[in-house]
């Protein structure tokens, strides 16, 4: 979430983690009921919702993965408001993909879903 990253960004201090936290903790909670009914209707009919599922959690894995040390290499190069500044970046270049890609993703959003 690009406010994460802002917030963390300004708020270098001791007490600063706590809002970091609880927004990391509200967007993983919606992430994680959003991207699998999102990729359920996408695919729906196709046969192919727990492949698309998988392949969506592998991406979300890798970036998980990568983060930390993505993050620590920046942190250590350049500082942590930068790395945080950063890493945002990368949450709205995500953003903006979504954005880019809503004419495809409505029909998937019209119709009643049932499973």
């Amino acid at each position: 979430m690009p406010i994460r990253g802002i917030v963390a960004a300004h708020l270098i201090v001791a007490w600063g983690v706590y809002p970091v936290q609880m927004l990391d903790g509200i967007g993983a909670g919606l992430q994680s009921v959003a991207v699998p009914s999102l990729v359920a209707r996408i695919l729906n009919g196709t046969g192919r919702v727990n492949v698309g599922q998988g392949a969506v959690m592998t991406v979300q894995g890798i970036g998980a993965a990568l983060s930390p040390a993505i993050g620590g290499w920046i942190a250590e190069a350049l500082g942590y408001p930068t790395m945080f500044t950063i890493l945002g970046g990368f949450a709205l270049v995500s953003l903006a993909l979504w954005i880019g890609f809503a004419r495809q993703l409505r029909p998937a959003c019209d119709h009643s879903f049932d499973p």
